[in-house]
């Protein structure tokens, strides 16, 4: 019994258990010699092309060596053995990956060097059953992508289909079928998951991305929750050369086309334009040792549309009931705000529409047996008027905002045996009053501020030419709130309670917040922590390279859901029966 304990301990101890540095790469190879024979004790030397960061070790007794845990980029791999030519060849280590170096030596002296220039043939996984593809660093600068969102450009991977919801889980597609929020999302291998709404945490520029890895089958353990996909996306950092960008992207409604629904009831089409601009840079502070790299990007999109909205005649509310008037005129008449600066338009629909429009409208089924009350009214009598206003809208170019996005990263070679790096993310939005919810009744519009900050540090540690370790600290904090506009909060006026009933086509508004909606309610969010520190071990002994480590989670999500949160007033309780909303 003892024995089968002991080996369930091992068997989780050496098992990919943790993150195990899924942000970084490997090299491993074969050293022989001209006649096919392994090298035993031969060196490998790998540097760092923009950094200079050296890590070593030796060939086995089979010829065979293994370096994990290094950053992707370009990096150069020496080999030197007693009796034959140095060999030299550059590689390119991406993101999760297995880079091979098989080097042939040739007899000779130290002083002689052969020099290999790989190919750059497209990368082939012949080491694990992972099935997985890489977003280089060429593509992400060069692809065109509509809002510059590097996690559009999972959209180029097979097995991929996009989010048909507007709920945008995940990265807004699925993957092999599954839901979109069965998608994992790391940033420099640590989670990066709104878990309220299981999407994007922390947005980056997409000028800070160095690459990204979509994994889409057969990943391993280390990778944790995911059942869909996994997208690992690695940031840049400085090198010893000053390297940097500075754009903006502009787009306007000028060349677009009104919507169908615009034309179909004769409004002018809306106009927006998005401004997308930012800047990065990044290079050395102290060469080969110290590095810096920061990326930003603002975003401001204007845009307004003309709505349409059906709103209560003041003649019907004073031919009401008294509770109905009591709504507008009653002790609750202070939070009741005046309407807009609206426009009435008559439409083909025949509105404003009076008793008599009512009536001989069939689908309300309202005559002097169904709807007594109503039916004794004048039948020139105004019950509904349809209203035209502007209100802020996605247009075209996105939902009127100022946006915020910044990454700034700093890497410290401590040693040729310890490196370190720290990353800050920060990213603010400001929806524009209006975007959230919009009312042709004053002090109703309401917007949305987001507040997102990511914070992480690594420091990776070489103990010999077999052992490494990495340890991560990160803290997320989300904080997004959908506040109220102008006007307190009360009850809101439906003509039922359930689902929301117009009148030829079109929403009827009464004053109060989420006028359209029943049952949804601001303010809504609230801030989210997340923090995680991780431990990672590489051993490797012989021909086997073991994996162990854990990590310790802390959630703590304050977020309000605003359902069903404030009170709700109904002029009809039968929503069964349409003629009843005009019987009150």
């Amino acid at each position: 019994m003892k024995r089968s304990w002991f080996a369930v301990i091992i068997l989780v101890l050496f098992s990919a258990c943790a993150l195990a540095q899924t942000e970084n790469g490997q090299i491993e190879g074969l050293v022989t010699d001209p006649s096919g024979a392994v090298v035993a004790g031969a060196t490998i030397t790998v540097v760092s092309v923009e950094k200079q960061t050296t890590r070593s070790t030796v060939t086995n007794s089979s010829g065979e060596y293994s370096l994990p845990g290094l950053q992707p980029g370009d990096w150069t791999v020496k080999v030197e053995a007693k009796g034959f030519a140095g060999y030299e060849e550059k590689v390119t280590v991406t993101v999760g990956a297995r880079a091979s170096v098989n080097a042939k030596m040739s007899v000779g002296s130290a002083s002689t060097a052969v020099e290999v220039v790989a190919g750059g043939a497209a990368e082939v996984n012949t080491q694990t059953q992972e099935v997985s593809q890489v977003v280089s660093e060429a593509e992400i600068s060069q692809l065109p992508t509509l809002t510059r969102n590097p996690y559009a450009l999972v959209a180029i991977a097979g097995n991929v289909s996009e989010e048909p919801s507007l709920a945008m889980r995940g990265v807004g597609y699925n993957i092999n079928g599954q839901r979109s929020s069965s998608t994992d999302l790391l940033l420099d291998g640590s989670e990066n998951v709104n878990l309220f709404t299981a999407g994007v945490g922390q947005q980056v520029p997409l000028d800070s991305v160095q690459e990204f890895r979509l994994i889409t089958n057969n990943f391993g353990s280390e990778y944790g929750r995911a059942s869909g996909g996994v997208v690992s996306v690695a940031t840049k950092s400085g090198t010893n050369a000053f390297h940097g960008s500075a754009y903006e992207f502009n787009r306007t409604s000028a060349t677009t086309a009104n919507t169908y629904d615009n034309n179909a009831n004769g409004v002018p089409k809306g106009e927006y334009t998005r401004n997308q601009f930012g800047f990065s840079f990044g290079g050395p502070v102290i060469k080969n040792k110290l590095f810096f790299f920061d990326s930003a990007e603002w975003l401001r999109v204007r845009s307004a549309a003309n709505v349409i909205a059906e709103i209560p005649d003041s003649a019907w509310i004073a031919a009401s009931s008294a509770a109905t008037q009591a709504f507008f005129t009653g002790p609750q008449a202070q939070l009741r705000a005046g309407l807009k600066n609206l426009g009435v338009v008559t439409l083909a629909s025949g509105l404003p529409a009076t008793v008599g429009n009512v009536l001989a409208d069939p689908t309300y089924g309202c005559n002097s047996t169904t709807c007594p009350n109503f039916a004794a009214l004048p039948a020139t009598l105004p019950v509904i008027d349809e209203v035209s206003y502007s209100v802020p809208f996605d247009a075209g170019g996105g939902s009127p905002q100022n946006n915020l996005n910044n990454v700034a990263r700093i890497d410290f070679n401590l040693s040729d045996k310890t490196t370190i790096f720290g990353r800050y993310g920060f990213n603010t939005i400001s929806f524009l009053p209006g975007t959230v919810d919009n009312s042709p009744w004053a002090g109703y519009d309401t917007g949305e501020h987001d507040r997102n900050q990511n914070f992480l540090v690594s420091i990776s540690h070489t103990f010999s030419s077999s052992l490494l370790n990495q340890a991560k600290f990160t803290f997320n904090r989300l904080n997004q709130l959908q506040g109220l506009g102008t006007q307190p909060v009360g009850p809101t006026l439906y003509l039922q309670n359930v689902a929301n009933i117009g009148y030829a086509g079109q929403s009827v508004a009464f004053p109060g917040y989420s006028e359209f909606t029943p049952g949804n309610a601001i303010p809504f969010g609230g801030p989210q922590n997340f923090g995680q520190i991780s431990d990672d071990t590489i051993l490797t002994k012989g021909k086997h390279q073991f994996r162990f480590g854990g990590e310790f989670l802390y959630i703590k999500d304050n977020r309000a859901f605003g359902a069903y949160e404030e009170a709700v007033e109904a002029l009809g309780s039968n929503y069964a029966k349409a003629q009843d909303f005009f019987t009150s």
